[in-house]
């Protein structure tokens, strides 16, 4: 299975009864291939019983220095003028709130932390967790 046929599966992978459908395959698309399986996948869930809202995660963001982001692709753009207003199609850019806070340095995979941070809200606030599992909670970048 791929990002490609996926989607004609969604109400099958998460019911009928949903408000909101997210979508994360964009780390397998390799940049902007998705885009076509995109509109696809919102024209699909729109004609699920209740018309879910569609949330795409990409783990890519802008880069501080670069003007084309995640959101600011022209490909995209169109789809947020399209869908967003009216069908609440949005996107998290995971990777551009990093970039603002000006100490990351882009994605170093198994490394612990992003920069600012360390541990995650779960691994900070559990004091039983042994010490292994809670270094390993501050791994952000993985590849499952």
């Amino acid at each position: 299975d791929s990002h490609q046929n996926q989607i004609y599966c969604v109400e099958n992978m998460v019911g009928g009864d949903v408000d909101l459908v997210h979508y994360s395959w964009t780390y397998f698309e390799g940049g902007a291939k998705g885009i076509p399986e995109h509109e696809l996948l919102l024209r699909w869930v729109l004609m699920m019983e209740k018309a879910p809202t569609l949330q795409l995660l990409n783990v890519g963001g802008t880069k501080m220095d670069k003007k084309i982001g995640c959101l600011e692709d022209d490909r995209n753009q169109k789809l947020f003028k399209a869908y967003g207003a009216d069908f609440g199609y949005n996107a998290f850019c995971l990777e551009a709130g990093l970039w603002r806070n000006k100490k990351y340095t882009g994605k170093v995979w198994g490394q612990v932390g992003d920069g600012v941070h360390n541990i995650t809200r779960y691994g900070a606030e559990t004091p039983d967790l042994e010490k292994h599992r809670k270094e390993s909670l501050g791994v952000v970048w993985r590849n499952w």
